[in-house]
């Protein structure tokens, strides 16, 4: 038997060519707000701190926008079964924008902590939303192509973050670095209920996306929540305990995230061995 031969690839060209532009900008541009929103916060927390108090919960920001996203991409077959691509791709950016802004405005620690986990929620199925059009508007020749350009997008603007967050603290103006984001994810929100279709493969996106994995993130989170819960306790046998704690919960929770369809990680998340697993352990110790 003669194996069949890979069809060709498609040009870089392509994905930005015969009606694929306007998708490719809005997947490209809701993954590279995402990326840059992550880590703007790392430059910023000690200004923060040093105008509106919270230094006990420091970690908390960063965290929860963190928990926040994987919450949003995994809920991403929800929101789209419920509400549609169109207007559940402009839910994620709408809330995005809005939660950009209330952590601008921000009175205290808490109001700014709340305002990061909504913020990671709608970042996150942003992103999960770029992906399930990838897979639904571009064909299979393409996606490759795109997944590669959204890939190295992340990359560039999740390095990208503290250095926006640096301008702004350099400036003293902190508030500055979610300010500068408002008008391009208003404008992205506008661009993204007026242009994409309100219906796709919707039986697809099912079978992508069987359903929220309740336990798994309930998991997740609780071992986040562990770690945080850590900053403002001076007790270190109460830290070492949360601490031994969240690393249990994690690891439970890639126990049970290994055979599900709807994984929270891909496979080889921790290995070293892989490629996906060596660039997360990279991600991890360079944040």
């Amino acid at each position: 038997m003669t194996a069949e031969r890979e069809g060709p690839k498609g040009s870089w060209g392509e994905i930005f060519r015969g009606g694929h532009g306007l998708y490719s900008a809005l997947v490209i541009g809701g993954i590279a707000m995402q990326a840059t929103q992550m880590l703007v916060i790392a430059i910023i927390m000690p200004a923060i701190v040093a105008d509106i108090g919270g230094a006990a919960y420091y970690t908390w920001a960063a965290m929860l926008y963190t928990i926040g996203a994987i919450v949003g991409a995994s809920s991403t077959g929800v929101v789209w079964s419920r509400f549609g691509p169109r207007r559940g791709y402009a839910l994620g950016a709408g809330v995005f924008a809005a939660s950009t802004a209330a952590c601008a405005l921000a009175p205290d620690i808490g109001a700014l902590i709340a305002a990061r986990a909504a913020q990671g929620w709608a970042g996150g199925l942003v992103a999960g939303s770029g992906i399930a059009l990838i897979t639904s508007l571009f064909d299979a020749r393409l996606r490759t192509r795109i997944i590669a350009i959204s890939l190295g997008t992340f990359t560039a603007c999740h390095l990208s973050g503290p250095i926006v967050g640096g301008l702004f603290a350099a400036i003293d103006w902190w508030r500055g670095s979610f300010w500068v984001m408002v008008p391009f994810m208003l404008l992205f929100t506008g661009l993204a209920y007026a242009k994409i279709p309100d219906r796709l493969d919707t039986e697809a996106e099912r079978r992508r996306f069987p359903g929220l994995p309740i336990l798994r993130l309930a998991t997740l989170t609780a071992g986040v929540f562990c770690i945080a819960a850590t900053g403002p306790l001076t007790d270190a046998g109460l830290r070492i305990l949360l601490i031994g704690a969240a690393v249990m919960l994690v690891a439970l929770t890639f126990r049970l995230d290994r055979d599900p369809a709807n994984n929270l990680f891909p496979p080889n998340a921790l290995s070293l061995g892989a490629p996906i697993g060596l660039a997360l352990w990279i991600l991890a110790f360079t944040a």
